[in-house]
């Protein structure tokens, strides 16, 4: 609505002005130039006054053209604030880019401009007639404010006192100056923002100071011809100003639109020297610097302790997540103009740090998780060796000693009966034993610490109760911790393919890329086999991942079974 009211606005000045005697195009543009700025400001960065500052500059343009009028009231306020621009001006750009003036003497500067326009415009106007502006055909009573006989002292005083070249030209030609000075000292993150604005005001100025002088002193008497370079040199120079302010808030439109840019840069997990990039492209300054907090102090991206400072152009924005300190962002102070800009950049920098800051603890517990699970993988193993150790030295060892005893007191014997009955009892230990060493074998592999992988898989091949056929395997040693996995990988998938898959033949492959070795046993059994139901496939996930291995089961009914475990040998 607002843009929409602006246009409407504009387009009736445009007219009006255009159908005046004596008014270019030029006239038309200008004001129009200045109030779309203005509406543009308020509209992107609502709170901000230039907004209305660019649209009072753009009112103020519109004075010179309206003198052309013959309504009473539109020609005495126009005449009034013919020179309107000068106050207005100076308010824009001592006040730009954030709508304010900081400073006492940018204060009194307005306020002398101000008086300057009542004292040699406003005043004279109540005993001077239309003719003296150069109506030769003004109709009487067109002067609202003129009232001659009772301002007759008044009048003599001004006949007397200098002309308001005399006050306007040096106040224009100051106001040039601070505009060489301020963007001569500008920071280069503030130079983006305001340089464009206060070199295209320089001509402007120049030339409105060089237009006083010219009509004030009546130069066109001894220099006609300059009138004509002169009227076009100010009003382009009146055309560049605005569109220097419509560029500077294209500009910072622009930035704006980077901070979404800048949230999918650093969507992932970026680097310290990343995100330190990233928010200074965005933000359009190449010196910021982003301090992260690490418990004690800020720390830069190459681990340099971070002083905040809020000293000279530098200043300070602190980043806080859930009341504790975060980050910081040493910046231009130019910055701070656009408050929404960097409240924006810092809300994406909160989020990036704050996202770094979980990830890394995310990742600590993963890896304590996987360390624990890994403890106590080694552990059980650890277990496991125990056992069959405890077996192997203590159980069998007394029941190989029992058999021998009872095979010899049966050798020993005269009575039939009795060598008989210790014979059976021989044979009985016999069998005993070998089911302990096979239950030993099934504890832990002993040879496995001993002959490696390979060879374990050899005797896992001979006892299964359905034919293997062994590929790729070799005596190739790797990690214990890997060699155990895929040792009880291959196990249970044989005697799941014994048990339930009825195959005729399974192939165990072993395929070493250099970095991880790949395990796969595949039968040609009946398929439909689910880890999950408790087939003794699903325990060997944990024990496969303990050792950052992947393991896989693809079983489709009457297509066979195929385990796949791949394990990082590096």
């Amino acid at each position: 609505m607002i843009v929409v009211a602006g246009i409407a606005a504009t387009l009736a000045y445009g007219w009006l002005a255009l159908t005046s005697d004596g008014i270019g195009w030029q006239f038309s543009a200008i004001p129009w130039l200045y109030v779309m700025a203005g509406l543009i400001a308020v509209h992107r960065r609502a709170g901000v006054r230039i907004g209305l500052l660019l649209g009072l500059t753009g009112l103020a343009y519109t004075m010179m053209p309206l003198q052309s009028s013959r309504i009473p009231v539109v020609w005495t306020v126009a005449t009034a604030l013919d020179l309107a621009i000068v106050p207005a001006l100076a308010l824009l750009l001592l006040a730009f880019p954030d709508g304010r003036l900081k400073h006492g003497w940018e204060r009194a500067f307005v306020l002398a401009t101000v008086v300057a326009l009542v004292c040699w415009t406003v005043i004279p106007m109540a005993w001077l007639r239309p003719d003296a502006y150069g109506c030769t055909d003004c109709p009487a009573g067109l002067n609202l404010l003129e009232v001659d006989d009772p301002l007759r002292g008044l009048r003599n005083i001004y006949e007397v006192l200098p002309s308001r070249a005399y006050f306007l030209a040096p106040m224009l030609l100051l106001l040039a100056v601070v505009c060489v000075v301020r963007w001569a000292r500008a920071s280069r993150a503030r130079k983006r923002i305001t340089g464009v604005v206060l070199l295209a005001a320089i001509p402007l100025l120049l030339a409105m100071t060089t237009q006083i002088i010219y009509f004030s002193f009546k130069l066109y008497d001894r220099y006609p011809g300059f009138v004509d370079p002169l009227y076009q040199f100010t009003m382009y120079a009146g055309l560049a100003h605005p569109v220097a302010y419509l560029l500077s808030l294209w500009r910072l439109w622009s930035r704006k639109a980077k901070v979404s840019g800048l949230v999918l840069e650093l969507a992932g997990q970026p680097s310290a020297e990343l995100l330190e990039r990233a928010v200074g492209k965005a933000l359009g300054d190449p010196t910021l610097v982003v301090g992260r907090w690490d418990g004690r102090r800020y720390v830069t991206a190459d681990g340099c302790t971070l002083e905040p400072t809020s000293e000279g152009t530098r200043r300070t924005t602190y980043l806080e997540s859930e009341g504790k300190p975060l980050a910081v962002v040493v910046h231009d102070s130019a910055l701070l103009d656009d408050g929404a800009l960097l409240d924006s950049v810092g809300a994406v920098t909160r989020l990036a740090v704050d996202n770094e800051r979980l990830q890394a603890e995310l990742t600590a517990q993963l890896e304590e998780v996987r360390a624990s699970r890994s403890r106590i993988v080694a552990a059980t193993d650890g277990e496991r060796r125990r056992l069959e150790r405890d077996l192997h030295d203590g159980a069998q060892q007394r029941l190989v000693t029992l058999t021998l005893d009872a095979r010899l007191a049966a050798a020993n014997s005269s009575d039939p009966a009795v060598r008989q009955s210790v014979a059976a009892i021989a044979d009985g230990l016999t069998v005993a034993l070998a089911e302990l060493r096979e239950l030993a074998r099934g504890i832990h592999p002993s040879m496995l610490g001993e002959n490696g992988l390979g060879s374990c898989l050899q005797t896992l091949a001979e006892r299964s109760a359905v034919p293997v056929r062994l590929v790729g395997v070799s005596e190739r040693r790797y990690p214990v911790a890997v060699e155990t996995a895929a040792y009880f990988v291959v196990s249970e998938a044989l005697a799941n393919a014994a048990k339930h898959a009825m195959a005729s033949e399974v192939v165990v492959s072993l395929v070493d890329t250099g970095g991880r070795l790949v395990v796969e046993v595949a039968d040609d059994g009946v398929g439909g086999a689910d880890p999950a139901a408790g087939s003794g496939l699903g325990g060997l996930a944990d024990r496969v991942a303990s050792v950052d291995g992947v393991l896989r089961v693809e079983s489709k009914p009457g297509d066979g079974t195929r385990v796949v475990a791949e394990f990082p040998c590096g």
